[in-house]
């Protein structure tokens, strides 16, 4: 199937088939074409490495085919002759430059519209970049492939050499919430930054645990890590304060983590086939029926909450946010057709086709005379009145309109008692306070 032919039936307003559509979902962007990509930028979303949200607004995409750049609206590839080419690390740094770390061809930072090049030619260890950090200080320190190299602020390159991390390969460099710098290794080693060396060091044997697939630095706490080990175990804590104080997190439904971020209040977390978050009582919460389920690298969100996936097989998934809650799945609520609302005393009231539901915040869903009463029982309309009271409009079991009053108790209106009948649709206030049904 050709994505050129897909665009130009786009382009020329033919529907498309089913076997089309699915081909987009599984492959690019949101399940979208977009008539401004060229066959260079279509390359770039069947093999995204990373994705990096600016303070700009701007999502940056590095794939083995270049730089993309979208702003909303229209996607732009940058020029690759400055470097940018076979994209597999981004990052914006305090002063809103962008650091690119590619695959073959060393590290570029952006900034605005000017760009400077670093190569083996100004010293840097290896052209093959995977990760960036910048401490407090502002230096923003570059992993490779074959150790840790830092750029100071009068942009000047040098190396960080330590016997311990020399030609390793950095998977990771995180900073903290006070400016210091964590980094790890591909053979599982963790280690921190001062200054310009290396001031601590810890090895998966020495800690006693499995060896440590990635990590990420707690958002509030200073000095605090997460380790994601290959025993399907995440540790929370100090280093320092030896494993066994260190909080155990169990990971056994997402086995092979390698990827974990903060986003939009959560942790997340990936493995190459799963995505999903730890609540706040550190269970796993896998997104289903997603369309990408294959070498996903990482994840990251911008300013809208959005959530972004890179894939290396399968391109670029966007999540957008939801602004809506589904009350009947977050308080266990059966899926009955629902007629009426409203919010009385701090509490939601909810009449269905099967009788009436109470939601409060803080306890959940209530149950009490009134709900009992009115079990089984459609209900049409539910209003209050200046007073205080709640009137609710009911269909069946002939309970006709029913008065729950400030005091909590409960008055029926039927036909035994003057009304015309018991099937009442809906109720309203008059100008003199009376009610209406």
């Amino acid at each position: 199937m050709n994505i050129v032919e897909i665009i130009n039936k786009k382009r020329l307003k033919q529907e498309l088939t089913d076997e089309e559509i699915k081909y987009v979902i599984d492959n690019f962007l949101n399940g979208e074409i977009n008539d401004t990509l060229s066959n260079n930028e279509i390359a770039v979303y069947k093999n995204a490495n990373y994705i990096m949200a600016s303070s700009d607004g701007h999502i940056w995409i590095g794939g083995y085919s270049g730089i993309i750049r979208y702003d909303g609206t229209s996607f732009e590839r940058l020029d690759p002759s400055e470097g940018l080419t076979s994209g597999r690390v981004i990052f914006e740094d305090s002063q809103n430059r962008v650091w690119v770390g590619t695959n073959d061809n060393g590290a570029v930072v952006v900034d605005k519209d000017t760009s400077r090049h670093y190569t083996y030619r100004d010293g840097l260890l290896s052209s093959s970049v995977r990760s960036f950090a910048e401490d407090g200080d502002g230096t923003v320190f570059i992993g490779t492939t074959a150790g840790v190299a830092y750029v100071d602020d009068s942009m000047k390159l040098a190396v960080l050499s330590d016997d311990r991390i020399n030609d390793d390969v950095i998977l990771r460099l995180e900073t903290d919430v006070s400016g210091k710098v964590f980094g790890q290794t591909k053979t599982g080693k963790i280690f921190t930054i001062a200054g310009h060396d290396v001031d601590s060091y810890y090895e998966s044997e020495e800690l006693g645990i499995g060896n440590i697939l990635t990590f990420m630095t707690d958002p509030a706490k200073a000095g605090v890590v997460y380790l994601c080990t290959d025993e399907d175990v995440i540790y929370h804590g100090v280093l320092s304060d030896g494993i066994t104080n260190m909080e155990k997190i169990k990971a056994s439904s997402i086995p092979g983590i390698h990827w974990i971020s903060y986003d939009c209040g959560r942790v997340w977390l990936t493995s190459s086939q799963k995505a999903g978050y730890l609540s706040a009582d550190n269970h796993f919460h896998e997104l289903v029926n997603l369309p990408m389920d294959s070498a996903i690298e990482m994840m990251t969100s911008d300013y809208q909450g959005n959530m972004w996936f890179a894939s290396s097989t399968q391109g670029v998934m966007k999540i957008v946010t939801n602004n809506f809650v589904d009350i009947n799945d977050k308080y266990g609520i059966p899926n009955e057709v629902t007629n009426a609302t409203c919010l009385h005393n701090g509490r939601l009231y909810i009449g269905t086709d099967r009788g009436l539901f109470i939601l409060d915040k803080e306890a959940g869903t209530i149950s009490d005379e009134l709900t009992t009463y009115l079990a089984d029982t459609r209900i049409r309309c539910i209003m209050e009145d200046g007073a205080g009271n709640l009137w609710i409009s009911t269909y069946t079991n002939d309970l006709g309109l029913v008065c729950y009053s400030s005091d909590k108790k409960i008055t029926g209106f039927t036909e035994a008692n003057g009304m015309p009948g018991n099937q009442i649709r809906c109720t309203a206030l008059a100008s003199d306070g009376s009610v209406l049904a």
